[in-house]
């Protein structure tokens, strides 16, 4: 699961540079590291452009001596398109924001939006490049109007219409013009499977928000538990454990919040909701690799923690990574309660609309469209079981 071991010599360089933000003396074992391991810069660089890194590697590394400065010039343009780019999104989401107050939305802001806001010090160290909200459920279809009138669509088409309010936990839409180009995820659930779903009590989450400023945006965010907790998830369950950015983000809530945690909440919560796993899995590799502070003793009470055979059961499923549309779909299955609501989803996945066939398969005449069923059951059953 984790990227960050010495298996792997350029993340491990970049994580002692991270590292920096907490531990001053990491820059020097990060210098030593590239040294050792022979590493060059091209290759860094490459990687930590794809990891989305290269703003906060810039401020930290800007005063050094030993990278190269063409490099750093290349990360001096990055790091003031990111800032100016998260300016002008900051300002759309703030625009969105004054719409939800003006119809009574509340709403809350997730992952990027909420990071910003809150734990890193400037907005050009960390690229957002959508924004989370959480909308409650009843609140979606007023929501998605809103953003539509202001020039947003949806980014993936229905199988039928109410499909994703019935059986996903968000609908992306993505603003038609403008630069940059600007999505926005709707979530009214915290987890993308229908699982937890139908468990996760959204309440918690609502009832303990607190206020929060984003850019020029007055909204709310989690809680520092909440938010940890979800970012941890988020990570584990949706990313399975790649990126070091998520990484990164799960590190600065620790460094920034960590001495007014409520740890033993943290771990009240990871076992009332059946997240334990999670947790596990994430804490001590944060404190081992980026050197962030968790109290010793919740440490030790979270390794004591047992999770149940069916959180078990139902990670097994979900940490899967590179699934086919097949697995995908008997996972989702075997997820949901109820005969009447699995065949209800059932019979969307195999017999879409045939509007949504004709726009999904750009089918040419209508009187074809029937013959791309098969076609869909087909790609999307080619060996469904693979491991």
């Amino acid at each position: 699961m984790l990227i960050a071991s010495t298996d792997d010599p350029i993340a491990h360089f970049l994580i002692l540079c991270l590292r920096s933000r907490f531990d001053a003396g990491a820059l020097n074992e990060a210098q030593d590291w590239m040294v050792c391991q022979d590493l060059n810069w091209e290759t860094i660089e490459h990687r930590a452009a794809s990891e989305l890194l290269i703003p906060i590697l810039y401020s930290l590394l800007r005063k050094q001596s030993w990278p190269p400065s063409k490099v750093l010039t290349r990360w001096h343009r990055r790091y003031i398109r990111t800032g100016l780019d998260n300016m002008l999104l900051m300002a759309e989401l703030a625009h969105i924001g004054r719409a939800f107050d003006q119809s009574g939305i509340p709403f809350i802001a997730l992952k990027g939006a909420a990071l910003l806001g809150s734990v890193y010090p400037n907005i050009a160290l960390r690229r957002m490049t959508d924004a989370d909200l959480l909308i409650h459920q009843g609140d979606m279809l007023r929501a998605i109007k809103i953003i539509q009138a202001l020039g947003y669509a949806p980014r993936h088409q229905e199988e039928y219409p109410g499909i994703f309010l019935a059986y996903e936990n968000e609908i992306a839409l993505q603003r038609l013009e403008g630069m940059p180009p600007m999505i926005v995820e709707l979530h009214w659930s915290l987890i993308d499977s229908p699982y937890y779903q139908e468990r996760l009590p959204m309440a918690w989450f609502w009832e303990t928000a607190i206020p929060a400023q984003v850019g020029e945006l007055s909204t709310l965010m989690l809680r520092p538990e909440a938010l940890l907790l979800h970012l941890i998830v988020h990570l584990v369950l949706h990313h399975q454990g790649q990126g070091l950015r998520w990484w990164h983000d799960v590190a600065e809530v620790i460094s920034h919040f960590g001495p007014s945690m409520d740890w033993d909440l943290l771990l009240d919560r990871g076992r009332h909701f059946r997240l334990l796993l999670p947790l596990q899995q994430v804490l001590p590799i944060v404190v081992e690799y980026w050197r962030v502070s968790v109290p010793p003793t919740i440490l030790d009470a979270l390794a004591r923690l047992e999770a149940s055979p069916e959180e078990h059961r139902v990670f097994a499923r979900l940490i899967r990574a590179n699934v086919s549309p097949g697995h995908r779909l008997l996972r989702d299955l075997l997820g949901m309660s109820g005969h009447r609501r699995r065949m209800q989803f059932l019979w969307s996945k195999l017999f879409p609309s045939p509007t949504y066939m004709q726009q999904r398969y750009d089918i040419s005449h209508s009187v074809l469209t029937f013959l791309y069923y098969p076609y869909r059951w087909l790609l999307g059953f080619t060996n469904p079981f693979r491991k």
